[in-house]
């Protein structure tokens, strides 16, 4: 469910919803899960905000990421791996939703950096965010090296 909340169908980049998306996570959803599938709704989030968001007029576009920003914190606060990427927009085609065409990982990161930085209003919640990826970063390294 996870999934559907946070990639929607082509042309509705306003959809989002955090409460929704909260609500999912406090009831024990993994934005690390690949239900069914081969990709995490963490990772299906990050290549739709890759592909759409350049798409979008420049008001729409300032609304929808701030809207994104919110998620992306509630998503790495439930552990969303923040070293994980999402496939490169050449790598899309629209098929009502995105379907895979490729397998290059562009690093979460630099998504989210390519995405907010070029808005002076959202330079506070790429703050926020870059804050809490490196905080992520460390726990995740930390839990990773522990034996098994």
């Amino acid at each position: 469910m996870l999934d559907y909340a946070l990639v929607p169908i082509a042309g509705a980049p306003l959809f989002l919803s955090v409460d929704v998306v909260t609500t999912l996570l406090e009831f024990g959803a993994d934005p690390n899960d690949k239900c069914g599938g081969e990709w995490t709704p963490w990772q299906n989030a990050l290549s739709y905000i890759h592909v759409t968001a350049p798409t979008l007029s420049p008001d729409i576009q300032v609304a929808a990421l701030h809207l994104w920003a919110s998620v992306i914190e509630h998503l790495l606060q439930a552990g969303a791996d923040p070293n994980t990427g999402c496939l490169e927009p050449a790598r899309f085609r629209m098929m009502g939703r995105h379907r895979i065409v490729g397998d290059q990982l562009c690093p979460a990161r630099e998504v989210i950096t390519k995405t907010f930085d070029s808005h002076l209003q959202l330079q506070t919640e790429l703050g926020r965010i870059m804050t809490l990826m490196d905080q992520k970063r460390k726990q995740h390294k930390r839990s990773s090296c522990r034996p098994q």
